[in-house]
């Protein structure tokens, strides 16, 4: 694998892990009004969904590259 895209990867997957847990922690917080809502409660799921956004949208951008070609 080209190692700028490997690089375009991890940033991507770091960027979509860092949304998804703010928008995870907020949802509990505001609107489940859960006050015993932690960081480290959210996490674990958000680290799944954000490796799963980040494989989706890669096949996504490598389907797409190849449909131009």
């Amino acid at each position: 694998m080209n190692p700028v895209k490997l690089i375009q990867f991890f940033i991507l997957l770091i960027v979509n892990f860092i949304i998804v847990t703010l928008i995870n922690y907020a949802f509990l917080v505001w609107v489940a009004g859960k006050a015993d809502t932690t960081i480290n409660s959210v996490l674990v799921k958000s680290a799944i969904i954000a490796v799963v956004l980040t494989v989706l949208f890669t096949f996504y951008n490598k389907k797409k590259d190849k449909s131009d070609e």
